[in-house]
Parts: structure tokens; sequence; C-alpha cells
């Protein structure tokens, strides 16, 4: 696996080199929309009031907020939702398409030439001819769907997996100073850290939805959470391994003060679009829409 991550890295490597300003443009546009969505969210969420120490008091928080706290969470959130989806159908499209190869006439009109592929043109790389995700309703609509289902899932796995050890902790009684009581507690935090780790690689079997999307519009969604799930079906740790080899690059992000992410973003993307056609490729269905 490692191996097949090197080359698909050197492979997105050279297409980046090959279609770096376009790629460029595009990015520089969905990292400003995703950060603007970030910092509303940063900042136009309720502070919430912790009295005391440890998880109880986060979620004695959480439970003792007011109906104008949880309405501007509700509408923050919502908010992120409509912009989100457009943001990650168009950074899919364009992505998918970058990686494209389309056939050449047998020595580009040469008789005698085999047919070869080359990359698509940067006419086809146009940041306009991408925004249809965002101006065009139908479009819209779907990528919105889409990102609403995808935040369903997040919630269920994330009670599914995290829920139960976060009950216990929070109704955990006994002496603070005990072999037991430290002994639960330990327990219970290991299993609420290894939920979130489940909960981060289930996550992942729904990424390639936003790529069938963009390559199929008009696919309905609960279809496209299908066919993703069977894409992704005994390659999930697979992808979890592939996207912590990004780590140093996001460590790199940081110490730039993000100046790196003009090139790590249209990176990232040419790497996944990559990846998941391999997944595609080797997925045990054989009949993914691709």
């Amino acid at each position: 696996m490692i191996e097949i991550r090197r080359r698909i890295k050197a492979i997105s490597k050279r297409l980046l080199m090959e279609r770096l300003m376009p790629a460029v443009k595009l990015c520089m546009l969905l990292i400003v929309l995703y950060l603007t969505v970030f910092y509303i969210k940063l900042y136009a969420s309720p502070i919430l009031v912790v009295e005391g120490a440890g998880i109880s008091a986060f979620i004695d928080a959480y439970l003792n907020m007011n109906w104008k706290q949880i309405l501007s969470i509700i509408v923050i959130n919502i908010f992120s939702i409509l912009i989100i989806g457009p943001v990650m159908c168009i950074f899919a499209e364009f992505f998918i398409k970058v990686t494209e190869k389309r056939k050449q006439a047998p020595g580009n009109g040469h008789p005698g030439e085999p047919e070869s592929n080359v990359p698509v043109e940067d006419e086809e790389l146009k940041v306009s001819k991408y925004l249809h995700w965002f101006t065009e309703s139908g479009f819209r609509s779907r990528a919105i769907l889409l990102r609403f289902a995808v935040t369903v899932l997040s919630v269920l796995w994330h009670v599914i997996f995290i829920g139960p050890p976060l009950v216990l902790l929070y109704f955990l009684k006994g002496n603070p100073n005990s072999i037991s009581y430290t002994n639960k507690v330990f327990i219970y935090t290991t299993w609420m850290l290894v939920g979130y780790l489940l909960t981060y690689v289930k996550l992942g079997t729904y990424y390639p939805s936003y790529f069938l999307l963009a390559r199929h519009p008009q696919m309905p969604i609960k279809e496209v959470l299908r066919d993703s799930t069977k894409m992704m079906r005994g390659h999930a740790v697979e992808f979890f391994r592939y996207k912590l080899s990004f780590l140093p690059w996001y460590a790199l992000c940081i110490v730039t003060f993000g100046f790196a992410l003009l090139y790590v973003v249209p990176y990232r993307g040419i790497s996944d679009a990559t990846f998941i056609r391999y997944i595609d490729s080797v997925s045990s269905e054989g009949n993914l829409p691709w």
C-alpha cells in the first residue's frame, strides 16, 4: 500500500505541475469560501459557561444552553451546509477533470502513429465552468442535499461510537481518588478515543460521494451514498492511512501561515481524485458508475 500511495502522489505531483495555475485559481476561491465558513462558525458560535472540571461539566454546559444559543448553532450549521456542499462538489468535479485523460487521434492526425492519451485543455479547467454548483438551482440543491445527508450520518455515527462512553462518564459516581474510579475513567476515555477513531474512519467511506455526484449529477443521493460505501468497502482503513500521510503537508501550512495551502490544496485534490479512481478500479463490485 505504501508503494501505491507513492505512485499516486508521484502522478499527482506531475499532473499538478501541468495544471498548476488553473488549480491554484480554483483553490484560492474555495479556500476563501471555506475559511469564511470556518471563521463564522468560530466567532459566531455561542460561548458556553463551563462550571467545574471534567467531561460532565462540558456536557452540563451544553445541556444548559438557552434557546438563543441553540438557535445560533442551528443557523450556523445550516449556513455551513449551504456553502460547503457546493464547494465540495466544485472541488470534486474540477479534480476529476484534471485527472481525466482524453483520447487523441492516432499520432495527432499523423498516419501510422498510435492513439494516445493527452491531458485536458486549460480551456476545460476555467473556474467559471464549475460554478454551476452555486449558480444553477438543480446542481446547488443536490450538493446541499448530499452535504445534509453526510452531516446527518456524521451525527449518527458520533452518537453510536462516542455516545455510550460519554454517557457512562457523565453518570460515573464514586470517589475520584479511588483506584476503581480511576480505572473506569481510563477505560471509558480510551473507549471514547477509539470511538472517535472509528467514526473518522467510517466517515471516510462517504467522501467519494462528492466525486460520484460530480460525475453523475442526476444520480439519486441515496444511490450516491450507497455506491460510495460500496467503493470504499475493504478500503476504509487504507484511505485513513492515505489521509494521515498528508499530516506533514498540513504542518507546512501552519509553519508558512497558510501560504502553503496554495500548493497543498490542489495537490490534495488531485491525489484524492487519483486515489478514488484507484479504489474504483480495484473495487470488488466492479460496476460502480465512474
